[in-house]
């Protein structure tokens, strides 16, 4: 008889997360972008797993991964730290973008001459109208789920009107403006997200939380 085929479990809910770390290029990181020098996207799913994906320096983007790695990584060091939030999305919608970041694993890349180019316009760039150059086949961590999200939630602003501009400390301060009330959600960033499976345009529910992990931090 034929194998039966393997069934993913679906995600109920979606969340970021950051993180800080206490190494050299994260402290250098955070002088020229703030307090957050790291971030990912992650899902609730409907077996009560919590997993997460990034964009990694030396792996590109990745996943998916146990949340308790996080926890378990920065109780290491004392400079270590975290936090999440949870994301306004339907469970639909956050099943369509659990299944963008896994059609995205092993064929996305690191753009490391990024993160130079992305130094350069957080110190000059951004006052004069330079923008970073767009790399489609590489990400930063921050870029990645800009696009993911796009267009059901924009991390881009006026000041940083393109994907590959978002910084991990300026998504959070997104996030966290258009969660208190203080950001128009209607504001129009880029549409370019991702390529993959079709993301939802037009469903949105109630926000699902992120849990315990919600506005913490690993000390």
């Amino acid at each position: 008889m034929p194998a039966e085929a393997k069934t993913e479990i679906q995600a109920v809910g979606a969340w970021l997360f950051w993180t800080r770390g206490e190494g050299k290029l994260s402290r250098l990181i955070a002088r020229v972008i703030g307090r957050w020098t790291h971030m990912g996207i992650g899902f609730d799913l409907a077996d009560g797993r919590q997993v997460y994906y990034e964009a990694l320096f030396n792996e590109g983007f990745t996943g998916p991964k146990p949340w308790e790695k996080i926890p378990a990584w920065a109780k290491q060091h004392p400079r270590r730290g975290w936090s999440r939030r949870g994301l306004d999305l339907s469970q639909e919608t956050s099943e369509l973008k659990r299944r963008v970041c896994q059609a995205h694993v092993g064929h996305l890349g690191y753009g490391k001459l990024q993160l130079l180019a992305m130094w350069w316009f957080e110190r000059v760039g951004k006052r004069y109208g330079w923008h970073v150059p767009r790399s489609p086949n590489r990400v930063v961590c921050s870029e990645v789920v800009s696009r993911i999200l796009c267009p059901d939630i924009t991390l881009t602003t006026r000041e940083r009107s393109r994907h590959d501009e978002v910084t991990p400390t300026s998504a959070w301060e997104t996030i966290c403006l258009l969660q208190d009330g203080r950001l128009d959600p209607r504001f129009p960033g880029p549409q370019d997200a991702l390529r993959g499976p079709r993301i939802d345009r037009g469903s949105r529910g109630g926000s699902t939380p992120a849990g315990k992990g919600d506005r913490r931090f690993a000390t």
